[in-house]
């Protein structure tokens, strides 16, 4: 395949890399200003002496969601670990939640 038909072909796909990159940087940015917001709620909770382990577990939801996502993607040692891992913190939080609504 030479050059004027690998620029063809890209020119006829519906992909468009530069859409895909601000996509990716609006999620990221999004994913940041909703785990802030949820941090910030969080104080609030327990300054207030209000419950706050609902806020913990969302969190911790997410990111046990996303390393798993990876995982299932790359299958590293390290995406295993952290899915493992924040199964395990997202199930306890569940617990702590559901049990002593704390």
């Amino acid at each position: 395949m030479n050059k004027e038909e690998i620029l063809k072909r890209s020119r006829n796909e519906s992909f468009d890399e530069r859409e895909k990159q601000i996509d990716d940087e609006s999620y990221e940015y999004g994913i940041i200003g909703v785990l802030g917001v949820s941090v910030l709620i969080m104080i609030w909770n327990i300054i207030h002496k209000y419950p706050y382990s609902d806020m913990t577990t969302i969190i911790l939801g997410f990111i046990t969601s996303s390393a798993v996502f990876k995982y299932r993607r790359y299958k590293t040692k390290k995406l295993l670990m952290a899915s493992v891992l924040g199964t395990s913190a997202t199930l306890c939080s569940l617990i702590v939640y559901f049990v002593f609504g704390v």
